[in-house]
């Protein structure tokens, strides 16, 4: 297993060096330039002090911010991504809780992030993308960063909506994200020639596959349009014109194109392996899909951010019925996930319970906030003789 996720690239740049990675509007980027960039982008941050604090990083939905996101870890800094069209008062929380030492940006968003840095009353640096892209790649101070990384350290923070609206942001390590995607890449038999289409944006955590995969197994991720999900023919077009075999993409995205007659359009060519999370989908809609792709197998996945995206998958091997229920199905390799009753004990099969996850793939917690995580990340009940960590 790999200690980090920049052991996936270098990799993959060495065995693919001038195949596409990252494909977006007007950008399209190999293996090998995504090595370069982030080596350059990670040089020149290192010639900041940014002390430990993660990056947070405001961008657009194009390959160049994976980039980005690889060049924070190549400086040994966690990202922290924000999605440049939020409210400002959604980014305001967020930087206030980050309180970053830099803030990762372009030309198109410094206005913007001037501003709001003077409202959140934070002391930080702001860094160009446009400026760090022509830094010199120093392999000293690269290699010596390189040694001193552990697979427990932060790789990422991504915030959510916590249920009393204040966002949390979720820590996970390179080792828990490198346990999701490789039981992710096996469940769904990830290739180098799978394409795959993006349709998350990149500070969700279900991006986390459209970044990680072509790392991890030499595949291509197309970022597809935001504006094209509501236009059917647009879609199908270009995900034909790219060849994309793979998405895994939310429920609800399914259930809209669905809505607005995607199948009335043309057809999928190439797509052979779907899967979809974030809430139930309607077997209606699972059911329509099915039957206009016969020969693409479907996968239902479920789980929170806490435990690095999913912790439980159900591959469905038949059409479903209209009154049939879609399951959670089983636990990912390298998950633990049980119920436990009121009483603490192990719900027995057909008793109810309220879900735990456990194991490698646990988030490190929530920035800033220890009451939080001591909240959420708890001592198993069941384990009485050692330190075990589960998520309620």
């Amino acid at each position: 297993m790999a200690k980090n996720v920049l052991e996936w690239l270098e990799s993959s740049a060495r065995k693919y060096p001038e195949k596409t990675a990252y494909e977006s509007e007007g950008i399209r980027i190999t293996f090998s330039q995504v090595k370069s960039n982030a080596q350059k982008i990670g040089s020149g941050i290192c010639k900041s002090d940014t002390g430990s604090r993660p990056i947070a990083t405001l961008l657009d939905r194009d390959a160049n911010t994976i980039s980005a996101y690889l060049g924070i870890v190549y400086s040994g800094h966690a990202y922290a991504p924000i999605d440049s069209t939020l409210p400002d008062n959604r980014i305001l929380d967020i930087l206030k809780i980050l309180n970053p030492a830099i803030i990762l940006t372009n030309y198109k968003h410094e206005k913007k992030i001037e501003s709001l840095i003077v409202k959140s009353n934070i002391k930080c640096q702001i860094l160009k993308y446009e400026d760090l892209i022509f830094s010199e790649i120093d392999e000293n101070i690269l290699s010596q960063i390189r040694k001193s990384m552990v697979s427990s350290e932060p790789l990422y923070v991504i915030f959510t909506s916590g249920s009393s609206g204040v966002p949390k942001g979720v820590i996970t390590s390179h080792a828990s994200l490198i346990n999701y995607i490789e039981a992710y890449a096996e469940m769904m038999s990830i290739n180098c020639e799978d394409r795959i289409g993006s349709q998350s944006p990149l500070d969700y955590i279900a991006a986390i596959r459209d970044i990680y995969l072509p790392l991890y197994k030499n595949a291509y991720s197309y970022i597809i349009p935001k504006e094209f999900f509501m236009q059917p023919s647009k879609l199908i077009k270009v995900m034909n014109d790219k060849k994309i075999t793979c998405i895994g993409w939310s429920a609800s995205a399914l259930s809209v194109l669905s809505k607005i007659g995607i199948f009335k359009e043309d057809k999928f060519i190439y797509l052979k392996k779907v899967c979809f999370s974030g809430s139930a989908i309607p077997t209606k809609v699972l059911r329509e899909w099915q039957v206009h792709l016969p020969t693409t197998f479907f996968v239902n996945q479920y789980g929170p951010t806490e435990a690095t995206a999913s912790c439980t998958y159900y591959r469905i091997d038949h059409i479903v019925e209209e009154n049939e229920d879609i399951l959670i199905g089983i636990p990912y390799n390298n998950y633990k996930v049980f119920l436990l009753k009121e009483d603490n004990s192990l719900a027995k099969s057909g008793e109810l319970g309220e879900i735990c996850i456990g194991g490698p793939v646990l988030a490190l917690g929530y920035y800033g906030d220890k009451e939080r995580t001591r909240n959420a990340f708890v001592q198993n009940p069941l384990q009485v003789y050692y330190d075990d960590r589960i998520y309620l």
